[in-house]
């Protein structure tokens, strides 16, 4: 056994072991490291959800006064074009979702997502083979990248030709065991122009 020392961290005290003194110290600056890393990400969280507190007031604001227009020339019994009910519809629309994002729970969703992709769609993030951290992907989610570019996603119109292709897909025996497998297996439509 060593000598124990403690040294201040910002949320109290760490107590360090004099036994192996370098693992120790990079203990704490990753520690110091993660806590700074998540107070950037709380400032970054909290300055975009007050955007989102100060658009809702101004257009709100500016959605109120244009909807207590149309209450007026209705009340005076004025004429309404038909065209004005888009922005009342789309309005209502876009300040529901800046609503959301302000005082609801539409972060919550976008986090849950987020973790969502990044368990089982991790393929998605392969970059360029020049990319001088592409070595931290492994060849399988390289081949989800592969398979993901080769989809296409610009629709499921069926054709024989493509049915057989699917199949042929589905049939292709994924590694046992990947997490973006079941990914890879739904969006394997491989789409060519007919």
């Amino acid at each position: 056994h060593g000598t124990t020392t403690s040294t201040p961290c910002s949320t109290g005290t760490t107590q360090l072991q004099m036994g192996n003194p370098l693992s120790k110290v990079e203990d704490v600056v990753q520690d110091k490291i993660a806590r700074r890393a998540a107070l950037m990400r709380e400032v970054e969280m909290s300055v975009n959800i007050s955007r989102a507190r100060d658009s809702l007031m101004w257009f709100g604001g500016l959605y109120t006064v244009f909807l207590t227009g149309l209450g007026v020339g209705a009340i005076a019994r004025k004429p309404i074009p038909p065209a004005v009910g888009v922005p009342v519809i789309l309005g209502g629309f876009g300040l529901a979702n800046m609503a959301d994002m302000a005082y609801g729970t539409k972060l919550t969703r976008v986090v849950k997502e987020a973790e969502h992709i990044m368990e089982n769609e991790r393929g998605r993030f392969v970059p360029p083979k020049q990319a001088f951290f592409n070595h931290l992907y492994t060849d399988e989610e390289e081949q989800f990248m592969a398979l993901w570019e080769l989809s296409g996603h610009t629709g499921r119109a069926s054709s024989p030709w493509r049915e057989q292709q699917q199949k042929q897909c589905r049939r292709r025996k994924m590694i046992e065991g990947a997490p973006w497998k079941e990914a890879a297996e739904v969006t394997c439509y491989i789409l060519t122009p007919e």
